[in-house]
């Protein structure tokens, strides 16, 4: 959310994708990391919930890692860029104008 509101409403959709792409190699790195780590610990299949626990316990180490990473380092500045939020008319309108603009909205949804 942070990533996609910090950029012009003409790139949005490539940050949109770039924030996909990273989430599905994140997430396919860390099941490998996970599959690895629960192949060399569960002594030769012997003690297979000891592979799953350990498994669990790095993603719980990740996960930390990525709130604590977050808490650090994110920021979020006051979104000041021309285009990133809605164009409302009637925000810049005079009080004349905004009677008309209410009266057309009206009229545009009874019809």
């Amino acid at each position: 959310m942070f990533f996609l509101s910090t950029q012009g409403r003409e790139h949005q959709g490539v940050a949109g994708s770039l924030i996909g792409t990273l989430q599905m190699y994140g997430l396919s790195i860390g099941l490998g990391f996970a599959g690895t780590i629960e192949v060399y610990t569960n002594s030769n299949v012997s003690n297979l919930l000891q592979g799953y626990r350990n498994a669990l316990y790095l993603a719980i180490g990740f996960a930390g890692a990525g709130m604590i990473g977050s808490l650090l380092f994110l920021r979020i500045p006051k979104n000041v860029k021309e285009g990133s939020e809605e164009d409302n008319v009637s925000e810049k309108a005079t009080p004349e104008e905004n009677t008309t603009l209410s009266q057309t909205a009206a009229v545009e949804e009874s019809v």
